[in-house]
């Protein structure tokens, strides 16, 4: 009893703290330009649901990436989340900025992810190998329109500007 009055009043002491000109999480993620979301929601998350999933073959013998323990299978499962929330995330028009196109991608990888969670939850790991492909294929489709045009021979982009930013003509 007197443990969880502590941990009771260390979060609320920790909630109180906060500064008040520190935005909320929610208020920070409707901040992310697509490139935010990509390397710090999708991208993260994608490699942790790819790395649950399939079979490598090492000079010791195969591995199975599958996870074992409620604790792996419920990563497996957080991190889909995470992916249907940054899908979700690149919808909205300030990232999307009217482009249908964007939108059916991103919509295309929700539809996808919520497949994989489905085969999280069924603890298939054959259904999430091959969920992580198809995942995988619907982030190549949307790459191949959207970034791969803006990107020279040596996978930098064509031209940049002075923070780094690939510029795109109109």
């Amino acid at each position: 009893m007197r443990l969880t009055l502590v941990l009771i009043a260390a979060c609320l002491l920790t909630a109180c703290n906060r500064h008040p000109d520190e935005p909320t999480p929610a208020a920070k993620e409707a901040d992310l330009s697509v490139k935010e979301v990509m390397r710090e929601k999708m991208e993260p998350n994608a490699q942790i649901y790819w790395h649950s999933s399939g079979e490598v073959d090492t000079d010791k013998g195969t591995i199975d990436l599958a996870p074992t323990t409620p604790e792996g299978w419920k990563k497996a499962e957080d991190a889909v989340d995470q992916i249907i929330a940054a899908g979700r995330l690149l919808t909205e028009d300030k990232r999307a900025k009217g482009r249908k196109d964007f939108v059916k991608h991103a919509e295309a990888l929700i539809a996808e992810a919520k497949l994989a969670r489905e085969a999280v939850k069924a603890k298939n790991k054959d259904k999430m190998f091959e969920t992580g492909g198809d995942l995988y294929a619907k982030c190549t489709d949307c790459h191949r329109q959207y970034l791969l045009p803006l990107l020279g021979p040596d996978g930098r982009p064509k031209k940049i500007d002075e923070n780094g930013s690939p510029i795109i003509a109109k």
